[in-house]
């Protein structure tokens, strides 16, 4: 063999060593195990943000997708509003005077708040209620350039 092709396996294979045992000593070993469903925002201390940092059409999105029952609270200065999930769907909308979907676009166009999501158990029996994706695409029709940056 080679001796260059030698001198660069040993190279690389010296780096490897050094890789693993870094990783290996870099890790503290009192740590507790973390149990898969502490990942989950809701059951561990509750789902909870500013609009700074989250949109409002994500956080629909993402309460959509797991399939989340409760109430989910939006306050933007002295304003408050709340937007009842069922399973998901979203059930009912207030905020300030308005009601269903004006109030759901009207929540969707803040940009500056902080909400958080109080859960509740699933209803028995679902009818009724909207697709998150159905209000977010109306929203977005509302919106210059079809959305929000």
């Amino acid at each position: 063999m080679n001796p260059a092709w030698v001198g660069l396996l040993a190279l690389i294979g010296g780096f490897l060593v050094w890789f693993v045992g870094r990783q290996n000593h870099s890790r503290p070993r009192h740590v507790a195990p973390i149990e898969p469903t502490d990942f989950h925002p809701i059951k561990r201390e509750g789902l909870r943000g500013g609009l700074a940092q989250m949109a409002l059409s994500e956080v629909f999105q993402y309460l959509s997708t797991i399939g989340a029952s409760g109430n989910l609270v939006v306050t933007s200065g002295r304003r408050k509003g709340v937007v009842q999930f069922a399973r998901g769907r979203i059930l009912e909308a207030q905020f300030r005077r308005s009601v269903e979907i004006d109030a759901l676009l009207a929540l969707l166009d803040l940009e500056h708040g902080d909400f958080h999501f109080e859960k509740t158990g699933h209803p028995a029996q679902l009818t009724g209620g909207m697709e998150v994706l159905d209000v977010i695409m109306v929203w977005m029709e509302t919106q210059p350039q079809g959305g929000n940056p």
